[in-house]
C-alpha cells in the first residue's frame, strides 16, 4: 500500500477508539495505535509533497504534523480521553504568506480546510479588503459544488453546499464592512 493512502486499518482503529474510549482499552490496544500513527505521519509526509506543488509550506518538522491524540483534560472535565480522529496542519512559509491548512481524518467525517484562526488586525483587514476589491471572484470560488461550510454547533461539526447558504456571506456586519471599505477607496486622498 502506499504511504499516500490511510491504511483501512487505521480507520478500523478510530471507529474502535470512539467506542473504547478509555485508558485501560487504549493500552491494550497501543500497537495498533502505534501502527495507525505511523501511517498517519507517513501519509502526513505525502501530503505535504502534493501542497508544495502549489504553495510553499514550512518543512521544519515534516511528518510531525500530527496533532496529539490525547485531550486535554485541564479545562474539560467531561471530555473524552483521546481524540478520535487524527488530525494536523501545515502552515505558509511568513512573513509573505499567511494562513495555513488542517486536515482532519475521522470515518465519516474527513474533511481538508484552508484560510486563517485568529488572523491578526492587519491580516484582517487585508482579508476583508480583498473580498470588497474581488467580490465576484469570492462569490464564484464559493458558488464551487466542493466548497462546504463548516459550522460548529455545541461540539458537533457539520458541513452544508454554500450554494443555498449565501445569506452567511451577505450577514450584516460584512455586508457594512464591504460597503465601509469600498466607500473609502471612493473618496480623494488628500
Amino acid at each position: 500500500m502506499s504511504a499516500a493512502m490511510i491504511a483501512p486499518t487505521t480507520l478500523q482503529f478510530l471507529v474502535d477508539l470512539a467506542q473504547n474510549n478509555n485508558k485501560e482499552w487504549f493500552q491494550a490496544h497501543k500497537p495498533a495505535y502505534e501502527q495507525a500513527h505511523a501511517n498517519m505521519s507517513a501519509f502526513a509526509r505525502e501530503f505535504l509533497k502534493l501542497m508544495q506543488d502549489h504553495d510553499r509550506i514550512v518543512t521544519e518538522r515534516p511528518g510531525s504534523n500530527l496533532y496529539r491524540i490525547y485531550n486535554d483534560l485541564r479545562f474539560h472535565k467531561n471530555k473524552p480521553i483521546f481524540n478520535t480522529r487524527f488530525a494536523g496542519g501545515f502552515n505558509r512559509v511568513k512573513p509573505a504568506l499567511r494562513g495555513g491548512y488542517y486536515f482532519h481524518i475521522e470515518p465519516g467525517r474527513s474533511y481538508v480546510s484552508c484560510g486563517f484562526f485568529g488572523p491578526s488586525a492587519d491580516d484582517l483587514k487585508r482579508i476583508r479588503e480583498d473580498i470588497a476589491v474581488n467580490l465576484e471572484d469570492w462569490q464564484a470560488v464559493l458558488a464551487s459544488p466542493s466548497v462546504k461550510i463548516l459550522i460548529k454547533v455545541n461540539q458537533s461539526v457539520i458541513f452544508v453546499p454554500w450554494e443555498g447558504h449565501q445569506e452567511i456571506l451577505r450577514s450584516a456586519n460584512l455586508k457594512n464592512s464591504i460597503s465601509r471599505l469600498r466607500a473609502n477607496r471612493a473618496r480623494p486622498s488628500g
